[in-house]
């Protein structure tokens, strides 16, 4: 199958081990932040984000209370208004 179907397909909760990752960021690593460089961050578009973050969005859930700094490359126009929105 289609390994990206596990992070995009809306009828499916993030892989156990993609929410791991995050919660070992919270608990283990103790990060004050998280960080994301570019375009096509996975986190943007899990299940409910594309629609605006509610609190009950997997990108919320994931992220808990790190705040989320997403620095997005200006370049691409297009994408760029797409991730304004979020």
């Amino acid at each position: 199958g289609d390994p990206m179907r596990l992070l995009f397909e809306r009828d499916l909760t993030p892989h156990p081990q993609y929410a791991a990752f995050y919660k070992w960021l919270q608990k283990e690593f103790a990060a004050d932040v998280v960080l994301h460089f570019g375009m096509h961050g996975t986190v943007e578009w899990l299940p409910g984000a594309p629609l605006g973050n509610t609190g009950l969005s997997w990108s919320d859930v994931l992220l808990g209370e790190l705040p989320n700094v997403y620095v997005y490359a200006c370049n691409n126009p297009s994408e760029s208004i797409v991730a304004k929105r979020r």
